[in-house]
């Protein structure tokens, strides 16, 4: 009787262990940095934010792509449009997809379940 709740609680143990931290740090950081841009066309930023945060919540590719789809398009209501600044949200956009799929990868291994990286 003892040897069998040793080794359901070992088990136990070990389950909890093997799991992973899953952390929005890196990517609540890189939405923030995003906000000095919400100023050259605020329609364009409100979009990403509620888009990024479904994403988020949903783990969901398809609100991921309109989010970053939205930010991309930020620059472009620039008069005359900076290639540097374009530049800049590109590369933030493809940080937030890095670090979204990252966090997706983690959650999926801590639910068991099959995860199928795009940007990664």
């Amino acid at each position: 009787m003892y040897i069998i709740i040793l080794i359901a609680t070992f088990a136990y143990i070990i389950s909890q262990i093997s799991k992973f931290q899953v952390s929005h740090d890196v990517l609540d950081q890189l939405i923030k940095e995003t906000h000095v841009y919400s100023g050259i066309h605020e329609e364009s930023y409100k979009l990403f934010y509620a888009n990024i945060q479904l994403a988020r919540e949903y783990l969901s590719y398809a609100f991921l792509q309109k989010a970053l789809h939205h930010l991309n398009e930020i620059p472009l209501y620039m008069s005359p449009i900076d290639p540097d600044i374009q530049n800049e949200i590109a590369e933030f956009g493809q940080k937030i997809a890095v670090s979204f799929e990252r966090t997706a990868m983690k959650d999926a291994m801590n639910k068991n379940k099959y995860f199928s990286p795009k940007y990664i």
